[in-house]
């Protein structure tokens, strides 16, 4: 019953977001939706608990939260900040976390780092959100002290050099120039400044600004989220400027670590890793932000089970069928049905293989888009999807190599397991297996050979292995079949292509499988040459075609001989110098027309001699030239020779089949094609 399922009366997809962006959060439905599709893994749980625990002890102090890209990093700021301004969030975030938060009222400021010009000084980045934050946070006036005489320098250094830009800014703005040089302008008057590239800097004390800040909050606790700290360090342009955020960073954590102040910075790398840093200042960063979190992104299971994927009501019944049903064609499937069910419609091997290939795609982030829309399908993309497919369709793992074969190639490394040897199978899949099926399922047993390469693990998969990983059935009465028709498959594929390499295992069916993408060249070029050999029979007019001009010795000068000129031959006849006019032609293909024209030559006295030379290689029955014997009177010299074959005929094909192999060679422009002319 199961079989006549689709994949979606079984499952459902969830909307997903791959890219989030602190800015998201000033949209209130993009900022709910944030927090509904969040994944509370075990390495977020655990930074949750450590920062929000603290917040809610009205301590302070300095925290990293360090990941690679895409594993999560913006994802969990971002819900922080929700959560911290508005209790509802808080009271939804706490449901997924297990408990209840109690959380106290909460000063705010989240800063996307990527946002911001690496010219611009941290200090001025943070002072500015800060004094915007608080605007809208409702508390009284906390305005940046500035000097009014480098205000009014600036204002006139603007309105003398670049009164334009000074009125195209203002309109933009929609601001007088009143506003723009007051204190309450600062935050503007600074953008316009970095985006002159004027010499100045408008900056408050530190000290009296956060003094300032912490006198109006009292004991209320302060948080500072700010994401992609380690790439804006790194993008500094010099060293003085890179030490001048370092030391404010510092600043922010010796503050936090004396009042409810509490630092979230979030890190591709360490911070020691995104500069040069004495190792005195290394030491003051390390004792300011004690705490550490990384996320390892490392919960693909987690995202199908809880966040990706939602089985249907009495969908679990159904797949427990198909779990069955592949026991029965496998003997066994490789993994247990409480994990098949879980994870449906994506194949277990599917997901350890994801596992291992993590460093290739963007973390979670990339798998978290293959997963999605593999099932649900991307139109744009053109990426059918699953949901209409029959409900025994899994998610197998050529599908990694498809959506992330354009990744694939842009690694040096690795793109050559792309470039040449899985265009040279698709260009030879058609010879190699004339049946589509097993063509398809060849290519798709490839893929997943390529991606084994590309994973770290050492053990490569076995055919039996394969068999599994790609649910491939030919038929449900006896397992052994199904492992020997992909075995039977590969053995093809490494005998009659190239590139692969056949390891026995210790047991039928336990035979490994390996591509070498720098196949040794000579085994190549022959296997190539006996191939285009094969195709040549005797009768193949490129026998003469191309291999007769290559023929010219001087007792035999064939390369000169021509079926529509002839070569004229002086030679010694009863004691006269006698011209004769030597034709190569097929003749197979003469006509009583040519019989004719050969003998109005001799009888108009042009030529004393006619002969007419047969190709090599002609294949033709006696009778045509029987029948054009006939027509030549016995007085008349015109001479017909047929040549026998040569007895090494498979010396001639090769050779033929070495000239074709190079004419195609040279008409593709690929690395292997040009490798194999080399050789």
């Amino acid at each position: 019953m199961a079989r006549k399922l689709k994949v979606g009366d079984l499952i459902e997809t969830t909307p997903v977001r791959t890219v989030v962006r602190l800015s998201d959060l000033s949209d209130r439905e993009r900022a709910t939706e944030l927090l509904e599709g969040f994944l509370v893994t075990e390495d977020a749980a655990r930074v949750l608990e450590s920062f929000l625990g603290a917040v809610e002890r009205g301590e302070g102090g300095g925290f990293f939260l360090q990941g690679n890209f895409g594993s999560g990093k913006s994802h969990t700021l971002a819900v922080l900040a929700r959560a911290l301004s508005d209790p509802e969030a808080a009271s939804v975030l706490g449901r997924r976390l297990g408990r209840r938060l109690d959380l106290p009222p909460v000063f705010t400021v989240a800063i996307s780092l990527v946002e911001h010009d690496a010219r611009e000084r941290l200090e001025d980045i943070v002072a500015d959100a800060l004094t915007e934050a608080w605007r809208e946070f409702g508390g009284p006036p906390l305005v940046k002290e500035v000097d009014r005489r480098l205000l009014s320098e600036i204002r006139t250094r603007l309105e003398e050099d670049h009164l334009s830009e000074l009125k195209t800014f203002l309109k933009e703005k929609k601001l007088k120039p009143e506003k723009l040089f007051s204190p309450a302008g600062i935050p503007f008057l600074s953008e316009l400044v970095l985006r002159l590239d004027l010499p100045y800097r408008i900056t408050t004390p530190r000290k009296k600004l956060w003094d300032n800040l912490r006198k109006h909050l009292g004991a209320g606790a302060a948080v500072i989220l700010m994401d992609e700290l380690s790439e804006f360090l790194r993008s500094k342009a010099d060293a003085a400027s890179f030490q001048e955020d370092i030391r404010y960073l510092q600043f922010l954590g010796e503050r936090a670590a004396g009042e409810p102040l509490l630092v979230l910075a979030t890190l591709q790398e360490w911070i020691e890793e995104t500069g040069e840093l004495k190792q005195e200042t290394f030491q003051k960063i390390k004792d300011r932000y004690p705490v550490r979190f990384r996320l390892s992104g490392r919960h693909v299971e987690e995202l199908v089970t809880k966040r990706l994927v939602r089985k249907k009501k009495g969908a679990e019944k159904r797949i427990l069928e198909i779990w069955n049903d592949l026991s029965e064609a496998f003997g066994e499937t490789g993994f247990p049905a409480e994990k098949f069910t879980e994870l449906y419609p994506v194949h277990p091997g599917t997901l350890r293989l994801l596992d291992n290939l993590r460093p290739l795609f963007s973390q979670s982030r990339g798998i978290v888009d293959f997963i999605h829309y593999r099932i649900a399908g991307d139109p744009v993309r053109g990426i059918p999807g699953m949901l209409e497919e029959p409900a025994a369709t899994l998610l197998t793992a050529d599908h990694i190599f498809d959506h992330f074969e354009f990744r694939i190639r842009e690694i040096a490394v690795y793109r050559p397991y792309v470039e040449t040897v899985y265009r040279y199978f698709v260009r030879e899949a058609e010879r190699i297996f004339p049946d589509e099926k097993t063509r398809l399922f060849a290519l798709r047993a490839l893929k997943v050979l390529i991606l084994s390469e590309l994973s770290p693990e050492e053990k490569k998969p076995t055919c039996r292995d394969l068999t599994r990983l790609l649910v491939n059935s030919v038929t449900d009465l006896d397992p052994e079949a199904n492992y020997d028709f992909v075995i039977d498959v590969l053995s093809r594929m490494e005998r009659e292509g190239a590139y692969l390499e056949r390891i026995a295992g210790p047991r039928a069916h336990d035979d490994v499988f390996r591509i070498r993408p720098q196949a040794d060249l000579g085994v190549l070029l022959k296997r190539k040459t006996r191939e285009a050999a094969e195709r040549l029979n005797l009768g193949d007019p490129r026998l003469t075609a191309e291999l007769v001009p290559l023929l010219e010795e001087g007792y035999l000068p064939l390369a000169r001989f021509s079926a529509d000129r002839g070569f004229p031959v002086t030679v010694r006849w009863q004691g006269t110098r006698r011209r004769t006019d030597v034709y190569l032609c097929h003749l197979a293909s003469l006509t009583p027309e040519d019989t004719a024209a050969r003998r109005e030559e001799i009888e108009s006295g042009a030529v004393d001699m006619v002969l007419v030379l047969g190709a090599p290689l002609d294949r033709f029955e006696g009778d045509p030239l029987m029948r054009l014997l006939l027509d030549v009177p016995d007085d008349l010299p015109l001479a017909f020779w047929s040549p026998a074959p040569p007895d090494d005929f498979d010396a001639v094909r090769d050779s033929l089949a070495r000239l074709l192999l190079r004419a195609e060679l040279r008409g593709e422009e690929t690395v292997a094609a040009a490798r194999l002319l080399k050789g």
